[in-house]
């Protein structure tokens, strides 16, 4: 995969940097009022490595699904929305099947 000295240096360094990164995400977090009082920052932290910013007024997503892919334990919804008004954007969602009420998720888009 990778094939020259740099690409096995960058690999390994970056390797290094999501293992320590993982090893210490959510360190401080033992119980539940651990949790409930850290879950602000956390929020508002991942708004921003998202560029979201709630500050901005919501508008009608207009998401309309295009098709439907089934699998064996999940489907995949083909689908577009607006984030803003008049643009459009693409995305697969991953639905499990089975779920028997709405469960929380990130919708992660590339491009």
């Amino acid at each position: 995969m990778f094939k020259t000295r740099g690409d096995k240096m960058f690999a390994a360094y970056f390797k290094a940097e999501a293992d320590q990164l993982a090893a210490n995400c959510l360190k401080e977090v033992k119980t539940l009022k651990d949790w409930n009082a850290r879950k602000g920052r956390y929020r508002r932290e991942m708004h921003e490595m998202l560029g979201l910013d709630p500050a901005q007024p919501r508008t009608p997503l207009k998401a309309t699904v295009t098709g439907k892919v089934q699998h064996e334990e999940f489907e995949v919804w083909k689908l577009h929305y607006q984030s803003i008004p008049k643009l459009y954007v693409t995305a697969n969602l991953y639905v499990p099947k089975g779920l028997k009420k709405p469960a929380p998720a990130i919708l992660y888009v590339c491009g």
